[in-house]
């Protein structure tokens, strides 16, 4: 027992031994092979992978003493992980010449630490970096890299820790190089020399660009020119490129945003170069569809480039590569498109053009010849011609950047007085607009006061005739003519209004601080017209702002002309789009910052979401059509929001559709407004016209059996049908519709002898009732005359080829219109009487329309195929047209003057004169055969009919 415990023991023993000597083997990792250098005359070098290690460190917290003892170095791994963005190199090199060696080691990487360590002697630490701030720069700054010194016969170790970011993206491929120091200042990398000239060159160009930035921001803020904004923000991301270039100079300590100022300003660049050339050239106007690829491929250019340079960040993965590709690719496609759309202008004769063709065309060969270099080599030039340390044994950089510069300067000089021009020429053309848009104020106002003398003395004398109680009988006309003058007037008033804004000669008053009873004033105003129409009108007053008010802190004031109109328009537009039932509030409160709120709410039909943003737009409606339901010019909305904002107040509208609108309008307190010209300012305009309240009328009329010629007046105005059927009234039956649809199923039902409507109506208008009237069989011989104020030949002939009788424009002559009406029924007259003295009407006889002309054919054919029928009657005769008996008589005396059943008697007295004479049968076979039952009653009907018996017909001889 005792024996095999010793064994155990010892087995113990020599295990832990083992373990204690493979950890100690483990602990001593294998330093790659020494690199020796023997010579200085090479220039750039990598070092061959078997002489340098690379490792991973995922947590990034390692540090150099756990790194030395680490056996993770690997020779054989150059390709990094992507998800992982800090690693550690290791290798050595060995100076084996006589003489000490100055070397660079180049870096990459957004932040990089390195340790070296010579033949006994202690670590030194750098640090540098494209990401590292100036003053943290080890060893050369402006383009990051280590500067290391090996004495004569030396060994250098160095480890190295190398920090990626995701925008700048990990190389696919790790290496080691370096560079003698000799050769950088033999090719002027590393002395000022190279430096200064080309800090100097961006200077330069830097400040032209500037200058031509503040000459074309000066000319679009006089001339509101797009091509001038897009020129301007075309040279500032180009100036935000060189000073990217110049980084000991811009954000020096901040390489990160450098670096992000960089990706947008070169992926914004050649957008902004797009809709300059676009604008300039206006490509939208003479080539609009090309105009639409270019605009496309101008967005989709900024897209490619903007994640081009955050893919890699984005997406946590190693796009750099795609992505140089695809930028190459992007800026050539550029580059060629807009050389096509150059072209496209080649053969324009226009001097500014073909000053900026010469400008831009250069400068654009220069960029598709080195981009399509680039696709064609796999290069990548963040900046082309920029110096780089791998790249500088080659010449070629530094002369085409030489090259670009120049083309730029040409570019920028040339744009620069081609805008120029182009500004004088602009500034021209709105001073002619400035001329004529005072010439026009001028002329409103001018034509404004005119208008007021003859109107004055319209409704000055009317209205001491409604008050004259001797002229009773005049009470209707003049009432039509006293309220539309005040209509008039009130027009009138608003465009002048209008234009005193423009010129700037409306003067704002804040004389008045007694703001709740004056709304209420005006409110009340408004009482009479929301009776007739059942509208529920009510003022609300914040209580809070009464308690302030009353207690004199603080205080409102207000100028009486300006609340006055703002509140009246707004009043007016409530009440027109409400209907009968609703309600309106008028609010006034104390809201947020010191503001009073002044609010208009009712429960009409509200905007649509999608014109919400234009109702204050001069003339601009929300129903533009011929067929709107309220009438309106645009003009009541404009102004007030234009007073309000003379005011020193904003606006603001609320809207849902069939639920209602709010409009509110906010003024500061304590804001007093007094004008120099206080007498011209506080006299208040008198001319507010309120609004007069037409009686609740359905509009529709029925006629009256008096035996006279009935006549439609289809009209959305009631005041123009009351006037039209006071000069009707005397000769004629007169009844009545609101608008087109229901014109139409009057007339079906009516039968009237003629239709006057108006052409600009809801639901259905003119052009659309007189379409239906004329295809309709029951109502097509109705003849109709189209009332409008559109006085334009293509209005005249779209309401002529709608099958309308006669078209005459507003204001009309009633005596015109008398006449009109009277040829026009005086003509159906004569041809229902010529027609009354035929036996049988032809189709083909009736030419006033088409459709009666086929109504009469179809109305023949249906009687003679039942001409054998004694039991076809006239109700029968109507249900083949889905007629009723009146309505198919009405529809026949209308035409031809004969009622159905003599129509029916006719074509079979005809028919039976036919057989007859052609010796088809005897007296009896024929009466039977024309569906009469017996034969006596047949020849008393025929004898009636053709004023002699059957059997005295004339039969042809024979032969």
């Amino acid at each position: 027992m005792v024996a095999i415990a010793s064994l155990k023991s010892r087995g113990i023993v020599c295990f832990v031994f083992y373990l204690l000597l493979l950890t100690t083997t483990r602990a001593q990792p294998t330093l790659p092979p020494v690199y020796i250098i023997d010579t200085d005359t090479a220039g750039y070098q990598a070092l061959p992978y078997t002489h340098w290690q690379m490792m991973a460190d995922p947590g990034e917290k390692m540090q150099l003493t756990e790194i030395i003892t680490s056996p993770l170095f690997r020779p054989d791994d150059q390709k990094p992980d992507y998800k992982i963005h800090v690693y550690w190199q290791r290798f050595r090199l060995a100076n084996n010449m006589n003489k000490a060696l100055n070397i660079v080691l180049p870096e990459p990487s957004f932040h990089a630490d390195l340790y070296v360590k010579m033949n006994r002697g202690h670590w030194a630490h750098y640090t540098t970096g494209t990401g590292v701030p100036w003053s943290r720069r080890d060893g050369l700054k402006r383009m990051p890299g280590f500067t290391l010194s090996i004495p004569a016969g030396d060994t250098l170790t160095l480890y190295k820790r190398s920090y990626w970011n995701y925008t700048d993206a990990q190389p696919n491929k790790m290496q080691v190089t370096f560079i003698s120091m000799e050769k950088l200042l033999l090719h002027n990398y590393v002395n000022d020399e190279s430096h200064y000239r080309t800090a100097v060159q961006d200077a330069f160009l830097l400040g032209m660009f500037i200058l031509s930035i503040v000459i074309n921001l000066y000319f679009f803020i006089v001339v509101r020119e797009k091509e001038f904004l897009y020129f301007c923000l075309f040279l500032l991301t180009f100036s935000v490129m060189a000073l990217c270039s110049l980084n000991d100079i811009f954000l020096k300590e901040d390489p990160g945003l450098l670096l992000h100022l960089y990706i947008i300003s070169n992926s914004c660049s050649g957008f902004l170069l797009i809709q300059f050339v676009r604008y300039f050239l206006k490509t939208f106007q003479h080539f609009p569809r090309w105009d639409k690829y270019l605009l496309g491929f101008g967005v989709l250019q900024v897209l490619v480039l903007l994640f081009s340079g955050f893919s890699s960040a984005l997406l946590r993965m190693n796009f750099s590569q795609p992505a140089r590709v695809s930028e190459n690719t992007i800026k050539l496609l550029h580059g060629v498109l807009l050389l096509i759309t150059l072209f496209l202008y080649i053969r324009n004769k226009d001097r500014m053009i073909r000053l900026m063709l010469s400008a831009l065309i250069p400068i654009l060969f220069l960029q598709v010849t080195a981009y399509a270099l680039a696709v064609m080599n796999g290069l990548y030039y963040p900046r082309f011609g920029a110096p780089d340390i791998s790249g500088y044994e080659s010449g070629f950089n530094s002369m085409a950047f030489f090259i670009l510069i120049l083309c730029y300067l040409w570019m920028m000089i040339i744009f620069t007085w081609v805008l120029f021009l182009r500004f004088s020429e602009v500034r021209k053309k709105l001073a002619r607009q400035s001329s004529l848009d005072h010439l026009k104020s001028r002329f409103f106002a001018n034509i404004s006061h005119e208008f007021r003398t003859p109107l004055t003395l319209i409704i000055g004398p009317v209205e001491d005739l409604l008050r004259d109680k001797d002229a009773q009988k005049f009470t209707e006309p003049l009432q039509y003519i006293h309220r539309n003058s005040k209509r008039l007037l009130q027009l009138i008033n608003q465009l002048l209004d209008l234009s005193k804004l423009d010129v700037g000669s409306y003067r704002v008053n804040t004389n008045r601080s007694d703001i709740i009873p004056f709304v209420k004033q005006i409110v009340h105003s408004f009482s009479s017209m929301a009776h007739r129409k059942n509208i529920l009108l009510e003022v609300e007053v914040d209580p809070r702002l009464k308690h302030a008010l009353g207690d004199g802190a603080p205080a409102f004031y207000f100028d009486e002309d300006i609340f006055e109109k703002i509140l009246y328009n707004l009043l007016s537009n409530a009440f027109k789009f409400t209907s009968e039932g609703g309600n309106i509030t008028v609010g006034i409160s104390m809201a947020d910052n010191n503001l009073l709120a002044l609010k208009v709410e009712d429960s009409g039909m509200g905007i649509p979401a999608d014109k919400l943003s234009f109702i204050f737009d001069r003339f601009y409606q929300a129903d533009d059509s011929h067929k709107k339901q309220y009438e309106g010019t645009g003009i009541g909305l404009a102004l007030v929001k234009e007073l309000v904002e003379l005011h020193q107040g904003k606006i603001t509208v609320v809207s849902n559709v069939n639920k209602g609108t709010v409009f509110s309008c906010y003024f500061e307190f304590d804001k007093k407004i007094i004008p120099t010209d206080t007498a011209a300012a506080t006299a208040s305009n008198k001319n507010i016209v309120l609004p007069v309240a037409i009686s609740n009328d359905t509009g529709v009329g029925k006629a009256t059996g008096t035996g006279r010629p009935v006549i439609l007046v289809v009209e959305d105005q009631q005041d123009v049908r009351n006037y039209i059927r006071s000069k009707l009234a005397d000769t004629y039956t007169v009844t009545e519709a609101k608008d087109g649809r229901e014109g139409f199923e009057t007339a079906k039902k009516e039968m009237p002898d003629l239709v006057i409507s108006d052409v600009m109506m809801p639901v259905t208008d003119g052009f659309e009732l007189c379409a239906l009237l004329k295809d309709d069989v029951l109502t097509s011989h109705i003849p109709v005359i189209l009332l409008t104020a559109r006085a334009e030949d293509a209005d005249k002939i779209a309401g002529l080829e709608t099958g309308a009788d006669a078209y005459l424009i507003k204001p009309f002559n009633s005596r015109e219109l008398l006449i009109r009406v009277h040829n026009l029924i005086e003509l159906r007259n004569k041809l229902r009487k010529k027609f009354s003295g035929k036996l049988v009407v032809k189709p083909e006889e009736i030419t006033v329309t088409s459709q009666d002309s086929r109504f009469m054919k179809q109305l023949l054919g249906i009687v003679e195929n039942h001409i054998s029928d004694e039991q076809f009657s006239v109700a029968q005769l109507g249900r083949e047209f889905a007629m009723s008996p009146s309505q198919i008589n009405r529809k026949l005396k209308a035409i031809i003057n004969q009622s159905a059943g003599a129509f029916i008697r006719s074509v079979r007295m005809e028919r039976a004169m036919e057989l007859l004479k052609n010796n088809q049968g005897g007296i009896a076979e024929i009466a039977y055969e024309t569906g009469f039952r017996e034969p006596a009653y047949f020849s008393r009907v025929f004898k009636s009919y053709f004023g002699y018996a059957p059997s005295e017909v004339k039969k042809p001889k024979e032969p």
